[in-house]
């Protein structure tokens, strides 16, 4: 056996949890077949083949040969050559396992076809170099993704000319962006390609032992011919030099693993007793990856108190009784057991809100803990993208007892929700969503049309802030400064903070915490800094923070492995514990105030992490992952939010920012539409005789953002753009209100067919109405119908958003007076 038993070891959990990539070159699929039955040629083999048929000198390039074919040339000897082969040992082994990704330098079907002929749990898609980008979230499925082109898609072209490499293979591509990001970090096997190969020397180039991860399996280079060099070259790039070939490896994985499970374990304490009828293995596995079943027992003591550093509660830290004791938890509780006693489930919805840091996270891990022990059919949403909608209401409606769905962070998941709501054909069940306050509007705007309740957590008390601060001291947390008999007026001082302000206070001598934040930054290097903003930016954007590939890829590695630990300075924890794919830090909200202390402090500093974040981001951000939804989607969705973040953290160099995106971003509307908002902005506060060219740029963005992307996003935002150049233009008066009505009013229409209805488009609406009104504007009559059209969806859905109230009843008022609106 060649594989050290301690890899084995190592590489398991790995391995059977579907996590390692492949990459593959020529010699990989040599013991399989072209077309005509013939063994297919390695790189060079190919090379040779090509220079004598078209009569070139012996070392002749790959590159030189094959811009010599014609095109009649490129389809015999590649593409049909290649398009339809017959996988050999090597190939018709990769079926047995479950991979993460499969990227190839190949471009023969070798891969698809061994997919085809043999039993897996995975479904091949084949992907080129020119297809868009998409994230591997869905485990059934698996991407092979051919760099340099593939015979099954000829239109897409090939990779070998140095021309294709420049137009193709350098930064800018998402899948060779992705790809080098990756591979710097994640666990691969790379087979049948040479370190001296340009491509893989490319894609190695930020791939050291500093960022590997620690813990994933080990990555491997498949070698069977290895000399010194080879052994000195894997060390430098943190892999395993595995000296024999690929198919070796594999009887070596089967012999060690001969069982291996689908990835997704089936969710631990159900049985087929839950289920009037018992759903298969499979579809329980997948489920259990957007839903985790609460089971509550007893766990053993351990050593890992990062709960009171500030990072969200573990099922074990509830179990162990490491949270305070609060009167909203009690409460709560009878208002959640309330229509399952009664029998009745009037609403199915119930909305938390507390504040930024204030332990709503907490109380929801209570609740879960404590009705499952007092045997409720308890689930916690656990999915960073879009759950499976059919699969998991399949799950639910087949449930035989009512159940509680408990989802953190609400606003991102409220649509996901509302659409697994209408798939749920039952009424006894409650879904109970929390979210911090400054985002609960737009959680409540996303269930316009569906009833819901609303609590508001209570504000942390007194007593409540005594018992954390004597559990902190029991677990030795409080510093040698700290006597007990301190405690009281300590816990009065303490509740003016939110719970994830207080316990940072109370390991640091209870100091104010923009001390402690200033002695953070002048404690820490600059790469720490930098990898704790980005991850505190992105977590304020999207909760879940940052990928671990992108955080490696935008900021040194350097020390990052002793970063991701509690008792570092800044320290850094992962989000999603089980799957360990996104870094937040570990308090997010002392993250956030550190975060707004350096935008104060120096704003140039945080422009720079901010524009790499943005950079670093792009390659995973395209259409199709804004439809599914994926956690790099709506953290790009949030990072050029001008209004919300973008100009409270970057006040002075908002513009700076914008322009150093423009070359990553320019494809996105959001991008457009955000920067014609920062050019209103600009606009509203000059005073300079030239501001009129502001204004005029303003509309030019708003403008593209809709011929990018007529949505209706754009579109609202192209309406406000309409209605500023209204109030301040004499002559467009009339022309800018119409055409800002008509861009509300698409944006409303198509709200409709897209089955959502945004609060947006009516606000810009009713308030550029109730202006051009009042000024003396009169109403045509398509105009008044889509003003009646608008005030009519705006009662039925957002009739308990007073502020849209006051601007319906206004414009109401004019409609009642005008004889067109009749």
């Amino acid at each position: 056996m060649k594989i050290d038993p301690t890899y084995l070891d190592e590489l398991k959990p790995t391995l059977l949890a579907g996590r390692y990539s492949l990459f593959l070159g020529a010699g990989a699929s040599c013991d399989s077949f072209d077309s005509k039955l013939a063994a297919l040629p390695t790189g060079d083999a190919l090379r040779k083949q090509l220079v004598k048929l078209k009569e070139l000198k012996e070392n002749s390039s790959l590159s030189r040969a094959y811009a010599q074919l014609s095109d009649d040339e490129v389809l015999k000897f590649i593409t049909e050559r290649f398009a339809n082969c017959t996988p050999g040992p090597t190939a018709n082994k990769l079926p047995g396992f479950f991979w993460n990704r499969i990227y190839t330098l190949n471009v023969d079907n070798v891969i698809e076809a061994s997919y085809k002929t043999n039993k897996s749990n995975q479904h091949a898609i084949p992907f080129t170099h020119k297809s868009l980008y998409r994230n591997p979230e869905d485990v059934n499925s698996l991407q092979i993704v051919h760099i340099h082109g593939w015979a099954g898609k000829p239109d897409d072209g090939y990779v070998f000319s140095l021309p294709d490499y420049v137009r193709n293979m350098g930064p800018g591509n998402p899948w060779i962006d992705v790809l080098a990001q990756t591979i710097a970090t994640e666990p691969f096997i790379i087979a049948g390609t040479s370190l001296e190969e340009p491509d893989l020397e490319y894609f190695l180039t930020n791939r050291t032992p500093s960022t590997v991860r620690r813990d994933r399996g080990p990555s491997f280079l498949i070698e069977p011919f290895p000399d010194p060099g080879t052994l000195r070259d894997c060390e430098r790039h943190g892999l395993i030099l595995y000296p024999g070939t690929l198919l070796e490896f594999f009887a070596e994985l089967d012999v060690a693993f001969p069982t291996r499970p689908f990835p997704a374990s089936a969710a631990v304490g159900f049985t087929e007793k839950a289920f009037n009828t018992k759903p298969n293995n499979k579809d329980l596995a997948l489920f259990s990856r957007d839903f985790a079943f609460i089971v509550a027992k007893q766990e053993q003591e351990n050593a890992d108190l990062g709960f009171y550093v500030g990072r969200e509660p573990a099922l074990s830290d509830i179990s162990l009784n490491r949270d305070a004791s609060r009167r909203s938890t009690s409460q709560l509780k009878t208002i959640i057991k309330s229509p399952f006693e009664r029998g009745r489930w009037n609403k199915n919805f119930l909305i938390v809100d507390d504040v930024a840091g204030g332990g709503k996270s907490t109380v929801l891990g209570r609740l879960a803990f404590d009705l499952s022990a007092e045997g409720f059919s308890v689930f916690s949403y656990r999915n960073l993208g879009t759950p499976d909608i059919n699969l998991s209401a399949r799950i639910f409606n087949n449930l035989i007892k009512p159940f509680i769905v408990f989802c953190d962070n609400f606003a991102d998941h409220a649509p996901a929700m509302t659409a697994l709501y209408r798939e749920i054909h039952r009424d006894d069940f409650l879904i109970v969503g929390f979210e911090r306050s400054y985002r609960i509007q737009y959680a409540i705007q996303t269930l316009a049309g569906n009833e819901f309740d609303r609590v508001t957590l209570q504000k942390f008390d007194s007593a409540e802030a005594r018992e954390l601060i004597d559990k902190m001291h029991f677990y030795g947390l409080t510093t040698d400064r700290y006597k007990p008999e301190q405690a009281e007026p300590l816990s009065k001082e303490l509740v003016s903070d939110p719970i994830a302000i207080a316990v940072c206070r109370v390991m640091n001598d209870f100091r104010p915490v923009e001390r402690i934040l200033d002695s953070l930054f002048d404690a820490a290097d600059e790469n720490r800094v930098k990898r704790y903003l980005a991850c505190a930016l992105a977590s304020y954007c999207y909760k879940p923070g940052l990928a671990y590939p992108i955080l490696v890829a935008a900021f040194p590695a350097e020390n990052l492995r002793d970063q991701i630990d509690s008792k570092d300075i800044l320290p850094l924890d992962f989000f999603d514990r089980d799957r360990r794919d996104y870094l937040l830090p570990t308090n997010p909200v002392l993250g956030q105030r550190f975060l707004r202390r350096v935008s104060e402090t120096d704003e140039s500093f945080m422009l720079e992490v901010y524009s790499s974040l943005g950079a670093h981001l792009a390659p995973y951000v395209n259409r199709t992952a804004i439809i599914k939804r994926t956690p790099e989607a709506r953290l790009g969705s949030r990072l050029f939010d001008f209004d919300e973040v973008v100009s409270g953290l970057l006040p002075s160099k908002s513009e700076n920012f914008f322009l150093n995106m423009r070359r990553f971003w320019s494809w996105n509307s959001r991008y457009w539409e955000q920067f014609a908002l920062l050019k209103l902005d600009q606009y509203a506060k000059s005073n300079s005789k030239n501001k009129e060219i502001l204004l005029d740029q303003a509309l030019s963005h708003a403008k593209h953002a809709v011929q990018v992307e007529r949505h209706p996003l754009p579109l609202t935002t192209l309406g406000k753009v309409f209605f500023e150049e209204m109030k301040h233009r004499e002559t467009r008066f009339s022309s800018a209100f119409k055409d800002g009505l008509n861009a509300v009013s698409e944006a409303f229409k198509l709200e409709g067919r897209m089955n959502r209805i945004a609060i947006h488009p009516f606000f810009t609406g009713f308030s550029g109405a109730n202006h051009y009104l009042k000024n003396g504007g009169k109403l045509d009559g398509k105009q008044a119908q889509q003003l009646r059209d608008l005030a009519e969806s705006a009662e039925r859905f957002f009739s308990y958003d007073t502020g849209l109230m006051v601007l319906l009843r206004e414009v109401q008022r004019f409609l009642r007076a005008d004889p067109r609106s009749c």
